[in-house]
């Protein structure tokens, strides 16, 4: 969407119109702890057999560890995206698929 130079074509007001900038404030982490400990205590208390009391005490840590190597991992330089390697772009996204991940496990799952 650049001005017309050599070949390109004007981008019209009219066009222009149909989008708009959107901008959503991140989440500090104190939100995320709050957001993710929700979903891992309900998925906690709604299991049709309950959970060791060894597995449910490891929420905190879960929550915690997940969002610091998050937070890790959107600050890190070695991980910015280039042109070879546009995957490493890391968004809320992939955080929640970690407690997906967990929200899928079954009783079984954990035995030992």
């Amino acid at each position: 969407m650049l001005p017309p130079i050599g070949g390109r074509n004007v981008v019209t007001m009219r066009y222009i119109r149909h989008f708009n900038l959107l901008y959503v404030e991140p989440f500090d982490s104190e939100s995320l702890i709050k957001i993710f400990g929700n979903i891992l205590e309900w998925y906690f208390v709604n299991l049709p057999q309950p959970l060791p009391k060894g597995i449910t005490n490891l929420k905190d840590n879960i929550i915690g560890s997940t969002i610091e190597l998050y937070n890790k991992v959107q600050t890190s330089k070695e991980l910015l995206p280039t042109p070879a390697k546009s995957h490493y772009i890391y968004n809320l996204r992939d955080l929640s698929k970690v407690f997906q991940g967990i929200a899928k496990a079954t009783n079984k799952s954990f035995a030992s």
